[in-house]
């Protein structure tokens, strides 16, 4: 059996085998699935897999999510998705958000905070962009291209945006 994640963000670009300590390493990002130890009363099947990235040169990984193998139900993935693309405290309704994972460099747009994530040391460079800046990295760095009258009304939602603390709200590692 094989996952793949098909939204999460910074997540493997390939299938991983569904199996504990399975690996892969696309594009130079390493990933590593473990499953974890079962709780006391609990069913095999409701263990949680954690999907782990490593960071930088070094032994150090990172957990990016856990998940079950639990049955879902629509309604499960419905209200999720509602919420994320309606709810006025939602990341992804205050600010547009980008990415786009290269063999070095793992690029992210929040709202006008531009982030590059360096594969090779973990290291990261935020830059705070205007917001007449964001449809121009928008089509040279990620491959979206405007029209001028997207183009424009982009800056104007960018430059509406608020404070939000910390560069425009970009994510923690």
């Amino acid at each position: 059996m094989w996952i793949c994640d098909v939204g999460f963000g910074g997540s493997p670009l390939e299938p991983v085998e569904l199996a504990d300590g399975a690996r892969t390493s696309g594009s130079g990002w390493e990933f590593r699935l473990e499953r974890t130890v079962t709780p006391p009363g609990a069913t095999a099947e409701a263990r949680e897999w954690v999907l782990h990235e490593r960071r930088g040169a070094g032994e150090e990984w990172s957990d990016l999510h856990t998940f079950t193998l639990d049955p879902r139900y629509a309604i499960d993935w419905e209200v999720g998705s509602h919420y994320v693309s309606t709810h006025p405290r939602s990341p992804f309704v205050r600010r547009p958000v980008v990415q786009r994972t290269g063999p070095d460099v793992r690029q992210a747009l929040y709202g006008a905070s531009w982030v590059t994530t360096a594969r090779a040391d973990g290291s990261r460079r935020v830059r705070e962009l205007r917001p007449r800046e964001v449809p121009e990295v928008l089509g040279d760095v990620f491959g979206v291209e405007l029209d001028a009258a997207d183009a424009e009304a982009l800056a104007g939602v960018v430059e509406r945006l608020p404070a939000e603390g910390g560069p425009a709200g970009v994510p923690a590692d």
